[in-house]
């Protein structure tokens, strides 16, 4: 499924207008590496800053106070891009997918046939929908989080690797040494978060499935009831005013 998905979804960079996706790709991709890096120079800033505060250095608390007024308005800069190209980018793809599928349903006749299918296709108008604003949204943004969280893992653990040091711990008269703790702590917290995550919220794919799907049958539902009830009183009003 993942696969026909990706084959279908990704045509909107292969197409031949594709250029503004892909520059919107660059434009996400570099906000975040950015944005990271901006991250990495403001927690050296931090200790030169505390530094000079511990020394009561003024020249140098002046220029570490303007160096936090460029560093603090690049990051809000490249986080405004960022959004921009991540919401940008899931508009757009969301808009080009939607046709994708409006085609594909009305060649051959295809929203004829579907009516006499069971299940959740019944209504594929309201799925389009649904199912496009889902597939579009959560890839873009649940990527730009990969991408943050594995540059935040070669940067910081690197740091984490060389500032952490060792950890002693004295046992019923054994000394055990815990090398460079930090990273086996953070390695530990995240892999017990992780499997918690997994373990809790393995049945929200299903959940948010059947929701979605009660969701188009009732709209569908309640639109066949409107044109019905439409339909009967044009019909009904047509009639009264030919007996009268």
């Amino acid at each position: 499924m993942v696969a026909r998905y990706w084959r279908t979804a990704s045509g909107f960079w292969r197409a031949p207008r594709a250029a503004g996706a892909r520059l919107l790709t660059a434009v996400l991709l570099g906000g975040a590496v950015l944005q990271l890096v901006l991250q990495y120079r403001l927690n050296y800033w931090s200790r030169d800053f505390f530094d000079a505060f511990g020394r009561r250095d003024g020249s140098a608390l002046g220029t570490q106070a303007l160096l936090f007024l460029l560093l603090a308005g690049l990051s809000i800069l490249v986080a405004v891009l960022s959004m921009w190209a991540r919401m940008t980018m899931q508009r757009r793809w969301r808009t080009w997918l939607t046709r994708h599928l409006i085609d594909r349903w009305l060649a051959n006749d295809r929203f004829r046939q579907l009516r006499f299918l069971q299940g959740e296709d019944r209504n594929p108008e309201y799925r389009i929908a649904e199912d496009v604003r889902v597939s579009t949204d959560a890839p873009v943004s649940m990527a730009a989080g990969l991408l943050t969280a594995l540059l935040n893992v070669v940067i910081f653990v690197g740091i984490l690797w060389n500032v952490g040091g060792d950890l002693v711990v004295r046992i019923l008269g054994h000394v055990l040494t815990v090398p460079k703790y930090l990273v086996i702590t953070v390695v530990v917290y995240s892999a017990l978060l992780t499997l918690a995550m997994a373990t809790i919220g393995h049945r929200m794919v299903h959940v948010i499935a059947g929701k979605n799907a009660a969701e188009a049958q009732f709209r569908s539902i309640a639109a066949s009831l409107r044109e019905s009830g439409e339909v009967g009183f044009a019909t009904g009003d047509g009639a009264s005013r030919t007996a009268g």
